[in-house]
């Protein structure tokens, strides 16, 4: 975990060089008594300019040394966040209703506007840069236009187009005189094929991004009406589909990996994750996160390009080699089934990019031009103003300002050079080339060295304003970081043992000895990881050869409860992942119910009795002749061995002794056949999981089995074994959705902010990529009782279906005053809904929460993380809060009295 400025979510860090100092604080001697934070990155940052950063080790310095309008630090009680203004003086204003007519015009509005289009920021008076010069509402101006100079392209430019906040007129800035990509879908007429706009390209300029967001996919889908990569469309052949289409599909991807891994440069993100494929049996672990490229669809033809020949076959000795003219072929015929657009002269095209020439131009808008603008002015030296072409609140406009675009201007300026051929920009501003000369912060730490990247520090602004305002009194306590470039994880880690660096990610390997530490940290995800049955009785019939190898038994709910308790989810995350926490709800510890002021669903009385919702009755062991039912404690995650025993029993019995068709036998060999599908049935994680989840239900089975010996249930030569089997599938979620599989690995989660609209992917009657095939098209029909108003009773109107309760859910709005008692009912019945809804999911026992999913690392005996607790958007705190225990002198002793070999001190 990198301590980072808190709205810039931590690192995730791989590791170096060894160096073989021998003093736990590197560098030249320096005061003892100061509070040095020494740590390293991956990679070497390339730059640091605000307007160009892409990796996440490139944002790293400005994460210390400069600030956003607002910012979120954590609240009195350490159990969530609240927003301070720092570069802003107050809250944003909303001046839509004061704009005159002409004004808006300007912008690209008709008529008036209404709420949360035009807004103005008043800036914090007291904030200079580090040279003590003034920072103003020009040069902000002046910033954001180098931002969207369109000579630059700066690639952070869409930051302020295509995201939450669109500045009117800022795209159109940013792209005149230049070509530009953009979606076929938006400029093509889907009847004819015919262009709509004179300035699309033509056919040799169309290029395949399947990662990249377009608005067709929505046309493929009733239930999606945002822009999604075409992946999504890629990965839905199912039921019903011919052989051809699945086949077309596949072949998409396949192309897609072998180009990317052959012909694009891997530098930035995931250069380490390719970096590990080595050979084309190796393509199958590459995830569609790493295929964000462009590709001109004539390369295809032009390089070679391996893909699979047939659907059973995906081996580069069977391979083919692939052309453009079969590509749009595959297009076409994905197309004509999802988009329902069946010319195959143009319908290929929808899916792709076209080259636009923006021959048009785009004034800034300054006072000598009042016809049209980019949304960015000053109101006064001390504000500015924004004008939004999509309106938005004042929360989600200071979570968008949270982040900068500011840059000292005149050193800026001076470091442009030009392109004489072309006449494009660059600039040396906040790069290695020019180092600390070439920077200028304006945050609480400055660049004071910049050696090529291998080593840098970073000390105190003496000109900052927090420092001396009364409003950060007991935050930043770093006087020093000192950072260096460690590229081998092994090399990183032997630096921290010997107490040279002060935190450490942790490999899967790293958490067999430290994961039980002290000093571990988790730096959360919101997904959660589970297993995902498949409860359908009549296709697990359909798949089930023999009665000697039993499927159906996996539609008996008993059984699959019973698995369920027999997994020790708290040893299987420590043994079995890289630091994730066993859990056994769908929503983790990062979900917000109330995003404004930090409220974690997992801390509301709702959200924490869940678990008794669930596992209230299942504590103790259903053997015993003392036994009274009762809860099963929170400590133990849902793992109950003895209760599992008697419910896998109970399951296994009801089976042996039905009469529907496909019912357990009774025999020398009956096993109970699981067809686990998983992406690499051969990679280490997924073995050493696999392995975990047997062993336990291995347990399990025996000792039911010698429970049903017991009764009578079962001969004395009669037996039951589990047998597991790993399914090498590359779209198991698709298969899932087709009810072809007994079990998958699936991962749940994202939108953090909104876990009510999460569920519509377990409750929405039209939701039709449900994992756990059994629940899939009953969402409307199974009823659940939930005491949505919480007076302790389910009243005659508290029943209703899954898809019912959705509904509601998602349509109760709470725009009343906040704190209000109308506003307070509304939140209360969304919360008591919300964990209905969930605790009704996890009873049925076909969705099997494993973990909540995390990295791990470990923070040195020196410094000391803000909270415990890991909070959504700011983790532990970040910058702001961290604590030291030692100071550098104490450090340096304190590592000495241990010879520089600190591993003892952290294993436990």
């Amino acid at each position: 975990m990198k301590i980072k400025n808190s709205t810039k979510i931590l690192l995730v860090l791989g590791a170096g060089v060894l160096v073989t100092t021998t003093a736990c604080n590197n560098g030249p001697k320096s005061d003892p008594n100061k509070h040095t934070y020494n740590t390293y990155l991956s990679t070497k940052p390339k730059t640091w300019n605000v307007h160009t950063w892409q990796t996440s080790d490139e944002s790293y310095i400005q994460g210390f040394c400069s600030m956003g309008f607002y910012d979120l630090q954590l609240n009195s009680t350490k159990d969530g966040y609240e927003f301070v203004n720092e570069m802003a003086s107050a809250e944003p204003q909303d001046v839509s209703s004061e704009v005159d007519a002409e004004d808006l015009e300007k912008y690209g509005y008709k008529g008036n506007v209404g709420a949360g289009y035009v807004w103005d920021i008043p800036l914090n008076r007291a904030a200079v840069w580090e040279d003590g010069s003034e920072i103003k509402a020009a040069d902000y101006i002046q910033s954001m236009k180098y931002q969207l100079d369109p000579k630059m392209q700066n690639y952070r430019a869409d930051g302020y187009y295509s995201s939450s906040m669109v500045i009117a007129n800022a795209e159109r800035y940013f792209k005149q005189g230049n070509e530009s990509i953009e979606e076929a879908n938006k400029f093509m007429d889907k009847k004819t094929g015919e262009w709509t706009a004179e300035n699309v390209g033509d056919d040799g300029n169309f290029y395949l991004n399947v990662e990249k967001p377009t608005t067709f996919v929505a046309s493929c889908f009733s239930n999606v009406d945002t822009a999604e990569p075409f992946w999504t469309v890629l990965r839905q052949p199912g039921a019903g589909d011919t052989e051809d289409l699945k086949l077309a599909a596949e072949r998409i991807k396949d192309a897609v990996i072998y180009y990317c891994w052959k012909y694009v440069s891997h530098e930035g993100e995931h250069e380490k994750d390719w970096e590990e494929i080595e050979g084309y049996g190796k393509l199958s672990s590459v995830k569609e996160e790493w295929l964000n490229f462009d590709i001109e669809i004539g390369e295809f033809s032009d390089k070679k390009v391996l893909v699979r020949k047939d659907l059973s076959e995906n081996n580069e000795e069977t391979a083919v080699t692939y052309s453009t003219a079969m590509l749009k072929s595959d297009l076409s015929k994905v197309v004509s089934h999802y988009a329902r657009v069946s010319d195959s002269k143009f319908n290929w095209k929808l899916p792709l990019f076209v080259t636009v020439y923006n021959a048009y131009t785009q004034q800034w808008g300054d006072e000598d031009d009042a016809t049209s603008g980019v949304g960015l002015t000053a109101v006064d030296p001390y504000k500015i103003r924004l004008y939004l072409s999509k309106p938005m609140t004042a929360l989600d406009l200071k979570f968008s300002l949270t982040g900068t675009w500011l840059v000292k201007n005149d050193l800026y300026a001076s470091l442009i050079e030009t392109n004489p051929t072309n006449g494009t920009k660059t600039t040396r501003y906040a790069s290695p080339a020019e180092g600390v000369k070439g920077y200028m912060s304006y945050g609480p730490y400055k660049l004071t060295t910049f050696d090529k990247g291998k080593e840098f520090r970073m000390t105190k602004n003496d000109k900052w304003y927090g420092w001396n305002d009364g409003k950060h009194v007991g935050q930043f306590a770093i006087d020093e970081i000192y950072t260096r470039t460690i590229e081998d994880h092994k090399s990183a880690l032997l630096e921290f043992m010997a107490g040279r660096i002060d935190d450490i990610d942790l490999t899967r390997e790293d958490m067999k000895t430290y994961g039980q530490s002290r000093r571990l940290t988790r730096t959360f995800e919101s997904y959660t990881q589970k297993i995902s049955f498949n409860s359908d009785r009549a296709s697990l019939l359909k798949r089930q050869t023999k009665a000697s190898a039993n499927k159906v038994v996996l539609a008996n709910k008993d059984f699959r409860e019973g698995l369920s308790l027999a997994l020790d989810r708290n040893g299987f995350a420590a043994q079995a992942t890289a630091g994730s926490k066993g859990f056994t709800g769908l929503l983790n510890d990062l979900y917000l119910t109330d995003v404004e002021d930090g409220e974690m669903y997992r801390n509301t009385p709702q959200g924490k009795a869940v678990y008794d919702m669930v596992y209230n009755k299942l504590g103790g062991n259903p053997y015993a002749a003392d036994y009274v039912e009762g809860p099963l404690s929170k400590e133990a995650n849902g793992y109950n061995m003895d209760m599992a025993t008697w419910f896998v029993a109970k399951g296994l019995k009801a089976e042996l002794t039905s009469t529907d068709e496909g019912h357990m036998v009774a025999g020398s060999d009956t096993k109970v056949s699981i067809d686990f599908r998983v992406y690499d049935n051969k990679a280490e994680a997924t073995l050493e999981m696999k392995n975990f989840i047997q062993k336990k239900w291995d347990e399990v089975m025996s000792k039911a089995v010698a429970k049903l010996k017991e009764d009578g249930t079962l001969g004395a030569n009669d037996n039951i074994v589990l047998d597991i089997a790993l399914t090498k599938d590359e779209d198991y979620y698709t298969t899932a959705t087709r009810g072809e599989y007994d079990m998958i690995f699936s991962t749940w989660g994202g939108a953090a902010i909104n876990p009510q609209g999460l569920m519509e992917v377990y409750c929405k009657a039209e939701f039709t990529q449900t994992c756990e095939y059994g629940f899939k098209g009953k969402q409307g029909s199974v009823l659940i009782a939930i005491d949505a108003d919480g007076d302790g009773t389910i009243g005659d109107t508290e029943t209703k279906s899954f898809d019912t309760w959705y509904s509601e859910l998602i349509g109760i709005t709470e725009t009343d005053e906040k704190n209000t008692t109308e506003w307070n009912r509304k939140h209360q019945r969304i919360l008591n809904i919300l964990s209905g809804l969930e605790a009704g999911i996890l009873n049925r026992f076909e969705a099997v929460p494993l973990v909540a999913r995390a990295s791990s690392s470990l923070n040195s005996w020196k410094i000391e993380n803000g909270t415990e607790n890991y909070i959504n958007l700011i983790g532990y705190g970040g910058i702001r809060h961290i604590k030291f225990n030692m100071n550098d002198g104490e450090w340096a002793k304190y590592c000495k009295a241990h010879n520089y070999k600190l591993d003892s001190e952290y294993i436990s």
